[in-house]
């Protein structure tokens, strides 16, 4: 399965009616495997932070290879460590629920972002759309993948 434009179009769209159906007003972004920006939809009455939220959970899931959920457990522990983590990357992660990476087969091709409702709404959106598009939901942690024997 390649992974362009024409998908990154497909999963902010199938983001977008996931919202819709839940009543949740949401900003949906998807970024590459570089974290380089692919395609975003904000829905009519979303928060104006949210575009530039669920652009830096998109990065965030993409660039740690994992939800942000669970980088959010990790940070928990150390935030000294991940506020510089913030600070390096000129504010573009952000550490809580709302992005997903986007996995073909055992390589990461970007992430997914979404903003404007509660954290746990967003996750569940940005999962919806990633099921209905047919990817896999990722494992909790790239690590649990390594264990199973992917590479990444």
């Amino acid at each position: 399965m390649s992974f362009g434009m024409k998908q990154a179009r497909a999963l902010v769209d199938a983001g977008i009616h996931a919202a819709e159906e839940k009543g949740y007003q949401v900003t949906v972004t998807v970024v590459d495997g570089s974290g380089n920006f692919m395609w975003a939809g904000r829905m009519d009455g979303t928060k104006f932070v949210a575009p530039d939220i669920a652009r830096a959970k998109a990065y965030t899931a993409a660039a740690f290879r994992q939800s942000t959920a669970v980088l959010e457990e990790k940070a928990n522990p150390k935030p000294v460590f991940y506020t510089g983590v913030q600070v390096v990357h000129d504010g573009r992660i952000a550490i809580g629920q709302g992005g997903l990476p986007i996995w073909v087969g055992d390589e990461v091709v970007g992430g997914i972002g979404v903003s404007g409702a509660a954290p746990q709404e967003d996750e569940e959106v940005a999962a919806a759309a990633l099921a209905v598009e047919g990817y896999t939901v990722p494992a909790a942690d790239v690590a649990t993948r390594a264990a199973m024997g992917h590479s990444r």
